[in-house]
Formats: C-alpha cells, structure tokens, sequence
C-alpha cells in the first residue's frame, strides 16, 4: 500500500514537473518568435507612466548631469539589455528614459532653467 501511495506521488509530481517546463518552452518559443511584436508591447508597456525622477533612476544619473553623462549611461544600458540577448522590457525602459531626458533639457533650456535648477542636462519635477 505504501509503495502504491510512492508511486502516486512520484507520478503526479513528474506530470506537473513536465507540465510546468513544457510550458516554459513554449512560452520561450513563443517570446523568441514574437520579434517586432513583444518588442512594441513591451515599449508600450515601458512608456506607460514614466516622470524625469525616475528616467533619471533608470539611467542612475544624478539630478545634475550633462548631457555627455545621459549619452553615455544611454549606452552603456542599452549596450548590456538589447535584444535579442537582453530584455525588450528593460531596452526599451532605457530608451524611453532617454528620451523623457532629452525632452525635459529641451523644455528646461526654452523656459531658460530657473523653474527646476537641475543642471546642464535635465529638467526635474
């Protein structure tokens, strides 16, 4: 009775088991193929909701930076997540964050810099 109630055990475990990674494979395949498709839902999942506070997180530049800093953090992230080896995710947060960057410098040197203080590469809010 106890080796049938083993044998039980051991059969269920190895079903979920195999269940568990041939639904990882297919999950795999299935990211591996989706290309231009996962890499645009992720984008427009990493544009969701960012401010200047937490680009500037993304990137780990300090409130006042240049703009030689921003380029060169940009790519040295990008360098280390671009697909196909690296997250679509995590890219296209790190373009995303670039490009919030290069708008708020954009806005902070039109309004003149006095409102944020935040240097000669950023705005802040």
């Amino acid at each position: 009775m106890a080796a049938r109630i083993i044998t039980q055990l051991i059969m269920s475990g190895s079903q979920i088991l195999f269940k568990a990674f041939g639904e990882a494979y297919r999950k795999g395949v299935q990211n591996a193929t989706g290309g231009a498709a996962t890499q645009a839902a992720a984008r427009s999942s990493a544009t969701a909701t960012m401010n200047v506070e937490q680009a500037r997180m993304i990137l780990e530049l300090p409130r006042t930076h240049t703009k030689e800093e921003l380029l060169k953090r940009y790519t040295y992230l990008a360098k280390q997540n671009e697909p196909p080896a690296g997250s679509a995710y995590i890219f296209a947060k790190i373009e995303n964050a670039k490009q919030i960057l290069e708008e708020a410098a954009k806005a902070e040197a039109k309004t003149g810099g006095a409102s944020s203080g935040a240097g000669a590469g950023a705005g802040a809010k």
